[in-house]
């Protein structure tokens, strides 16, 4: 059974036969931002575990990927069916983000006396 001719469209003006192109879902881009950020958080927390710093940089690597696994979930949780694009784009790289948020903190904390080490 043939497709009915779209009003709008002569056919003419058609390129292919249907005009209807595959776009990848927001469920398929969330699970590709997820799969990322797991990936790169992965990496982050190999590497600064195992520098020779007392744990400093593990430390703050730990406590940035617990901020942005809080701030992943307020988004999904937020907009779970239609996320926007710059939420996939925060999902996708806000770990780095969140790791030197902790990381400027945790420095004016230090040179402030408030924290150690």
């Amino acid at each position: 059974m043939a497709k009915p001719e779209s009003p709008s469209l002569h056919r003419s003006f058609r390129l292919t036969g249907d005009l209807e192109v595959e776009r990848p879902t927001r469920a398929g881009s969330l699970r590709d931002a997820f799969y990322f950020s797991v990936v790169q958080q992965g990496i982050f927390l190999l590497f600064t575990a195992l520098l020779l710093d007392g744990g400093v940089l593990f430390r703050v690597c730990g406590v940035g990927s617990i901020a942005y696994w809080v701030g992943a979930v307020i988004v999904v949780v937020r907009r779970p069916r239609n996320p926007t694009a710059k939420d996939v784009i925060l999902l996708k790289y806000g770990f780095p983000l969140a790791v030197a948020v902790v990381m400027i903190v945790q420095a004016v904390f230090t040179l402030a006396g408030i924290l150690t080490g």
